[in-house]
């Protein structure tokens, strides 16, 4: 297979696992649309990481990634554990920059730039180690159209009024 289309096959979990909290923010499946945090203040009288991230998010990204690497795995691509394992490092990786924003001071929803598109996809490749020995090229690939990816798929979430900003 092309070196490209397996990078980008390989982060079809990660993508769909980022995409997961906000398919599924209408609802609160048993409770768990509760914030990860409970709402705790960190040391900066800032919330660890707000309302936004919920446990409700962390299981269905994992579902998510789980569920698409089931699919690939048709075709010996992937599997549900290494797709669950890379929708889990995605949906880590939107932890960390959530984290990362409130000590910056930057309010829910506040656009962060690259923090934004970059903390998932960059916690996914961390976690898909273990399973695939990405080229230095597939990771530079991964890096550099990631931003473009993730802002459509924002701009599409916007549109259709799943997501309160384009970003």
């Amino acid at each position: 297979m092309i070196w490209w289309m397996q990078a980008l096959i390989w982060m079809i979990p990660a993508y769909f696992a980022n995409m997961a909290p906000v398919f599924m923010s209408k609802f609160n499946i048993a409770g768990l649309k509760r914030p990860i945090d409970g709402g705790k203040v960190a040391w900066d009288g800032n919330r660890l990481t707000g309302d936004g991230k919920t446990w409700q998010g962390v299981v269905f990204a994992v579902v998510y990634g789980g569920t698409m690497g089931g699919i690939l795995s048709i075709w010996d691509l992937s599997s549900i554990l290494i797709g669950s394992v890379i929708g889990f490092g995605a949906i880590f990786g939107d932890l960390v920059g959530s984290f990362t924003k409130r000590r910056l001071k930057l309010k829910r929803g506040q656009n962060a730039g690259l923090l934004d598109s970059m903390d998932f996809i960059v916690f996914a490749l961390l976690f898909a180690l273990p399973f695939y020995n990405f080229e230095l090229r597939q990771i530079l690939l991964l890096l550099i159209i990631n931003p473009v990816l993730h802002r459509s798929a924002n701009v599409i979430g916007y549109v259709l009024k799943l997501k309160n900003v384009p970003w």
